[in-house]
């Protein structure tokens, strides 16, 4: 199984050839264990019962979109996606690969975004309270100072992030137009189906 999603093609097609159901799961769970890190590396309280919530919906905000797209997918063309199940687990979990990518850069810039005086009573709360007082701190600190943003990095944070996200949503579309060999049109409504229902999960 390639992880080279920078070029998806590839990755995607060793993904359905060579599919790896426990590779899959490791890298649905990067995303999480990186926060968790991040948090550590920051100093911010970390509860257990919080990462294993994470770790919880981590998994089921991936096993229900990946269900949603193969059903789909039989409906398109039953006989075509017969025995892909776990190639497109293995394919879909390279999507992952972005949301590591998103947040190693958001802790990577968090310091660079946010003035001294915001991040640092952030992390005063977050040291105390965890990780949710931390955000309302600095949620409530930036609504009543705006200057405490460095507009010019955070927007170039939006616009990278944006980046990341559109690349993301191509490697799903990859993975399902390879699952069901259909026309683009079909592959790009059963991914819209997929993004959402994914995205309504993590909220």
């Amino acid at each position: 199984m390639n992880l080279n999603i920078l070029k998806p093609g590839k990755a995607v097609d060793s993904a359905f050839e060579k599919p790896s159901f426990l590779l899959a799961l490791a890298l649905v769970l990067l995303p999480v264990l990186a926060s968790v890190a991040g948090r550590v590396v920051y100093g911010v309280a970390v509860e257990a019962n919080d990462v294993i919530y994470g770790i919880i919906m981590a998994y089921i905000s991936f096993f229900i979109p990946v269900l949603v797209v193969f059903v789909l997918g039989m409906v398109v063309d039953r006989q075509k996606t017969k025995g892909k199940f776990i190639g497109l687990f293995s394919a879909l979990s390279l999507a992952r690969l972005v949301s590591l990518a998103i947040v190693v850069l958001s802790l990577v810039t968090l310091p660079l975004v946010l003035s001294p005086e915001a991040m640092s009573l952030g992390l005063q709360a977050g040291k105390s309270a965890g990780y949710a007082m931390m955000l309302s701190q600095i949620s409530q600190f930036v609504e009543s100072n705006p200057n405490a943003i460095n507009w010019p990095v955070f927007n170039a944070f939006i616009a990278v992030g944006l980046i990341l996200t559109l690349w993301g949503i191509y490697l799903i579309y990859k993975s399902v137009k390879k699952l069901t060999e259909s026309k683009p049109i079909a592959a790009i409504l059963i991914t819209i189906v997929a993004f959402i229902i994914a995205g309504a999960l993590q909220v």
